[in-house]
């Protein structure tokens, strides 16, 4: 298992670590009573290969448990079990993957497209029941045009006139 340089991405891969293995989690005091892991907020996990390949994703885009520290476990747990896009993370893996935390600041909405800057700021889009989250700084998106268009495909929007979106940006700091 390769070591997380942040308690908050460590805690995540600990918990990655014993789904995949189907053994208990042992978390230090250390991470549990780790500071960034004491406020409240939503948070996305990532799972990439060594050569920056994603092979897991899923997070919630508003806090459901009491802290981050259970919002992490929680979402740790989905990425291995509940996440349908991508294939289960074998054991093998486990020594080649790294981890990320993206800690998700509060959403708001925005009525002007000038605002979307998408190294800094993540969006969220929804019309009709639909919905897609992108995190700041995805990889091949360098443009607002671009970031909103990923965002329309992810969330089966491509045709909606961007004028009927609702949409909101967010910051977010990751953890590695």
């Amino acid at each position: 298992m390769k070591k997380q340089k942040s308690p908050v991405a460590e805690l995540a891969m600990r918990i990655i670590k014993s789904e995949v293995l189907k053994e208990p989690f042992e978390i230090t005091n250390e991470i549990k009573h780790c500071e960034e892991l004491q406020i409240e907020a939503g948070c996305y996990i990532s799972v990439h290969t060594q050569n920056g390949e994603l092979r897991a994703f899923h997070g919630t885009q508003h806090p459901t448990e009491e802290s981050l520290y259970y919002e992490v476990i929680r979402n740790a747990k989905n990425t291995v079990n509940h996440d349908a896009h991508y294939k289960p993370i074998s054991a093998h893996e486990l020594e080649n993957i790294l981890i990320a935390v993206d800690v998700l600041g509060v959403p708001y909405r925005i009525n002007d497209l000038a605002e979307l800057d998408p190294i800094h700021k993540g969006i969220i889009i929804s019309h009709g029941g639909k919905k897609a989250i992108l995190l700041p700084n995805a990889k091949g998106i360098e443009t607002p045009g671009q970031q909103l268009e990923a965002a329309k495909q992810k969330a089966g929007l491509e045709y909606v006139e961007n004028s009927e979106l609702q949409i909101s940006i967010f910051t977010s700091t990751r953890f590695e």
